[in-house]
């Protein structure tokens, strides 16, 4: 019996049950606009205002992942997080609509992007945890 392992969508990961990507710490904080790069994390400090992440131009591969999260709070309405997807040539694929970008405007924050693949696009996880 051969093992199938799927991501959170359900999608079969490739590769015959082994692992192929593994995420590693990207910046500890992203406070100013800038380049990110495809299976990395990325804390975000937007106390000192808004700042855009921009997806890198090559093309990403199937099983791909981004996180970006908030752990302080600093994310607000006025103080935002915007994702540009166009260098990649990608779009995020929401009830049918496709987005050349997302804005990102809760606190504590906790947004998982997973690429699937060409037709199917980046698929969004999002959750914020409310601290008290």
């Amino acid at each position: 019996m051969a093992l199938v392992l799927s991501d959170i969508f359900g999608h079969v990961i490739p590769g015959g049950g082994t692992f192929q990507k593994i995420m590693t710490v990207g910046n500890a904080d992203a406070t100013a606009n800038e380049n990110i790069d495809y299976n990395k994390y990325y804390g975000v400090d937007v106390s000192g205002g808004s700042i855009t992440l921009t997806l890198p131009a090559t093309a990403p591969s199937t099983a791909d992942r981004i996180i970006i999260y908030d752990n302080n709070g600093t994310i607000s309405n006025t103080n935002t997080v915007t994702v540009d997807f166009s260098p990649s040539s990608t779009t995020l694929f929401t009830n049918g609509d496709n987005e050349s970008s997302i804005v990102i405007d809760q606190p504590y924050a906790h947004v998982e992007l997973a690429y699937v693949d060409a037709s199917a696009g980046w698929k969004l996880s999002y959750s914020n945890i409310v601290h008290t």
